[in-house]
């Protein structure tokens, strides 16, 4: 074998061992697509990160971006919403970082239900109080009580609307963000865009192109060597 068929060879085997080592150990969702009343704002509005921990436990951290000149925060009702693949669940471990002080709004309703364009999700958390009282960040485990999930990518399904995260935000100005002053105007993201990709969809991309390089290299040496 060539030195440079061994050198790609080591290529290939090196990237597909980072791309199945672990893969789908975590799943990265945007919260990029905001209903009318936040639409005007740009986006992304902030992200879901899923880690998968084992078989039957998650756990979800929901994280605001600032975007534009633009802080988000989570609050109220259907503070942070997802569409779980589960038949029967348990939420624990739930905390969040508050815009305004170390922590937010306490956790005062665990359900079910629809939110605002985005339809049905099986699991809507409350925050209480409003924008004074809105976080961050808010994180919690999910156990899975029914049955196992196989990946992160499994955790969350779609629901009727194709749907599977979406929060109610509030926004606020970067430097002008005040509890007394109020929101500039509050409403919902979902997940409008793709997933961000994993590592292990990374490396497979790096493989695809690789291979298309590395062809590429061959036919062209090939026809060299056949005007030759």
């Amino acid at each position: 074998m060539s030195k440079l068929h061994s050198t790609f060879a080591a290529f290939l085997i090196a990237t597909s061992a980072l791309a199945f080592s672990g893969a789908a150990r975590a799943d990265i969702v945007t919260l990029g697509l905001g209903n009318d009343a936040i639409s005007g704002y740009p986006a992304p509005y902030g992200t879901v990160t899923i880690n998968l921990a084992n078989s039957t436990t998650a756990n979800v951290t929901f994280t605001s971006a600032i975007t534009g000149g633009y802080q988000y925060s989570f609050g109220n009702g259907g503070s942070t919403d997802l569409n779980i693949n589960a038949a029967s669940f348990d939420v624990t471990n739930y905390s969040n970082v508050g815009l305004f002080a170390p922590t937010g709004g306490a956790l005062v309703g665990i359900g079910s239900g629809n939110v605002s364009d985005f339809g049905d999700f099986n699991l809507v958390l409350k925050m209480f109080d409003g924008f004074a009282s809105s976080a961050t960040s808010v994180s919690f485990t999910l156990t899975n009580t029914s049955d196992t999930w196989g990946s992160a990518a499994d955790v969350l399904t779609d629901n009727e609307k194709g749907f599977d995260v979406a929060a109610h935000i509030f926004v606020c100005q970067v430097g002008s963000c005040n509890p007394d002053i109020g929101t500039l105007a509050t409403g919902f993201a979902a997940n409008g865009v793709g997933a961000v990709p994993e590592p292990s969809t990374w490396a497979m991309l790096i493989i695809g192109f690789a291979g298309v390089g590395f062809m590429a290299y061959r036919r062209k040496n090939q026809s060299v060597f056949r005007f030759i």
